[in-house]
């Protein structure tokens, strides 16, 4: 004759992990699943947990489902799990195998973080510089390395070392859209690595557009890109050495102008130049 227990306990002993989620701040889930006993007065099963095999700090009764979802599970520890099926008085079987889960939240948290790198918008013939920022919260610091896993220009390059992204642009860049990927690894046992994506569209240079006045003070105005900054400069003689005129002009549309205090009393010639980022 075969008691309740044992026939419980013959018919849950599969117990498996159906699959895992956790972010690298956050606690984790475990996702648990079992074979169903064909018994006809099961009631539900119980789903016991804990951080010593076989001593089980938390029970969770989950009905009559025969899978459960065992969330809040701290990260870089080792998890141990069993079932048990209960009939309609409460009695429960014996316990199902156990299963381990380690979560793996700790190790990503101390994998490196590579900082969002922004979306950019440059002029042709500039050279775009990214000094990229790393968190990585093992100590001692892990050696750490830099690669380009994306690079729509084949002269764009990363320092494998700091991770210094340069890439100086000409005027066949004009009129593109470029994407680059950056990845950066440690070299620890786990091997982990982050990788960040972002995308460079390149402009043409700046073009004056118009010269007009106003309160008889000539107004120069120009194509831009918003956020740049560029200077006016001027000649009263061309050939000579170019002036700055003003201060400097950081557009905040795509169209930029700037007034001229002291126009000459004669011609008075104007050029545009570029500023390099701070």
């Amino acid at each position: 004759m075969v008691t309740f227990l044992q026939f419980l306990h013959r018919h849950i002993r599969w117990l498996c992990f159906i699959g895992s989620a956790g972010a690298a701040v956050a606690d984790q889930s475990a996702n648990l699943a079992w074979q169903p006993s064909p018994t006809s007065d099961i009631a539900g099963y119980a789903v016991y947990y804990g951080t010593t095999s076989g001593v089980y700090d938390f029970r969770l009764d989950v009905g009559s489902q025969t899978n459960a979802t065992i969330a809040g599970l701290a990260g870089g520890m080792t998890f141990f799990f069993a079932v048990s099926a209960y009939n309609q008085l409460g009695v429960e079987s014996e316990l199902s195998n156990e299963i381990s889960f380690l979560t793996l939240d700790d190790w990503i948290r101390r994998g490196p973080w590579l900082a969002p790198i922004a979306d950019r918008t440059i002029h042709s013939g500039s050279i775009l510089v990214i000094s990229n920022s790393v968190i990585d919260a093992d100590m001692p610091l892990p050696v750490l390395r830099f690669s380009l896993v994306q690079a729509s220009a084949s002269t764009a390059s990363i320092d494998a070392t700091n991770g210094l992204f340069v890439w100086r642009t000409s005027s066949s860049d004009a009129f593109t859209t470029n994407f680059f990927a950056v990845r950066v690894s440690d070299e620890t046992v786990f091997n982990l690595s982050d990788t960040r994506s972002f995308s460079v569209s390149v402009a043409e240079l700046p073009s004056i557009v118009s010269l007009s006045f106003s309160n008889n003070l000539p107004v120069i105005t120009w194509t831009g890109i918003p956020g740049q900054s560029y200077r006016l400069q001027f000649q009263d003689v061309l050939g000579n050495n170019w002036l700055d005129l003003g201060q400097i002009a950081q557009a905040s549309t795509p169209i930029v102008s700037m007034a001229d205090p002291a126009p000459a009393t004669g011609a008075r010639f104007y050029r545009v130049v570029v500023c390099p980022p701070p």
